[in-house]
């Protein structure tokens, strides 16, 4: 399974985690990315709290792993057809929020950003490196189907030791943190070979794959609040929070297996998860990412306690209701005429605005 959706019927336990997963991404752009990261003076004078977000932010830093971990268990099988459709998704939802933004505050409206998404900018850089991990996909399958499991277990070795040295430690070797193609790879190359090969890590229940989680991370949570608060500095937590650390990527690991164990069906689940990636393309869009923190913010202030953080959570569950039903109305249009359209419209837009 991946995110560009080759057909095949899936079990519900591996797309209940894609959901889960995008709220994992929601809650992250809720907690650190809109508040900031718990300070040392906050950790001494509301210590639940910020021990309490700290502990959010390593349960939820798996999210973007988990998804590759999913394209690698099921394996992509390249379409022309597949990958155009997620380039006009893209686009589509570019475009869409800056007609959004421009017609609640022209002022918002940017030539830059706009060209900026038009050709995948920053903001999209899952689409970016997910896309090209799509086109090397088929070199991977096989190598991972052909070669003898021996090689490949050795070259998951050097690969993560390679990465955890040079990338995670030192920053070094194209892996970006996690933010690339080639930390993608690794984690793609791991779930084919588990699910083709077997292994020991398979044959655990799911309530020792969901202790093994929470105890990744409560181990993190534990290092970086006691670093904060004894020494009031983060630098292990920086390291800890990169998508390439050791701890991530096993927590990763834990929590897709976690899942994958689940047998059952739900049409309404699976109906729901292909449309996943929406939510992703729409909240993160700069156009609308201003409106979607303010909302988050407003709502948590209006009481900062446990309430205020039901009130953001609700909100949040919300924007992925709103996000999937969009979706679903796109996938009812044309894609070619639903672009054209919407390009006639931005286009009358910003002839007004310039």
């Amino acid at each position: 399974m991946n995110i560009i959706g080759n057909k095949t019927t899936r079990q519900s336990g591996i797309e209940l985690l894609r959901l889960i997963a995008m709220l994992m991404v929601l809650l992250l752009h809720a907690n650190f990315l809109s508040f900031g990261a718990p300070t040392a003076e906050q950790i001494h004078t509301d210590t639940a709290n910020s021990i309490g977000r700290i502990f959010l932010e390593h349960l939820c830093i798996v999210a973007v792993n988990v998804y590759v971990l999913i394209s690698g268990w099921f394996g992509i099988k390249p379409k022309v057809k597949s990958i155009t459709n997620l380039i006009i998704q893209v686009i589509f939802y570019s475009i869409v929020g800056v007609v959004v933004a421009a017609s609640i505050d022209s002022s918002h409206f940017s030539k830059g950003l706009l060209l900026d998404f038009l050709i995948v900018g920053k903001p999209y850089w899952f689409v970016v490196s997910y896309i090209l991990l799509y086109i090397v996909s088929p070199v991977l399958n096989k190598f991972v189907e052909y070669e003898a499991p021996q090689i490949i277990k050795l070259t998951l070795l050097c690969f993560f030791s390679f990465e955890f040295v040079y990338g995670w430690l030192f920053g070094q070797g194209g892996f970006g943190g996690g933010y690339s193609t080639m930390s993608f790879i690794g984690l793609y190359i791991l779930a084919r070979y588990l699910r083709i090969h077997g292994g020991a890590i398979l044959k655990y229940s799911t309530k020792a794959y969901a202790l093994l989680y929470l105890l990744m991370t409560t181990i993190m949570t534990s290092i970086v609040s006691i670093q904060l608060y004894l020494f009031k500095t983060t630098i292990i937590g920086g390291y800890l929070l990169s998508y390439d650390s050791p701890l991530i990527i096993l927590s990763s690991l834990f929590l897709f297996l976690l899942f994958e164990k689940m047998n059952f069906y739900s049409s309404f689940i699976n109906a729901c998860s292909s449309s996943a990636l929406s939510i992703y393309l729409i909240h993160i869009n700069p156009h609308i990412w201003g409106y979607f923190k303010e909302g988050v913010l407003s709502l948590y202030n209006i009481s900062p306690d446990y309430y205020g953080c039901l009130l953001a959570f609700l909100y949040l569950l919300v924007i992925m209701s709103i996000c999937i039903l969009i979706d679903k109305i796109r996938l009812k249009l044309t894609p070619m005429n639903n672009l054209i359209s919407i390009g006639n419209i931005v286009w009358n837009k910003i002839s007004t605005i310039i």
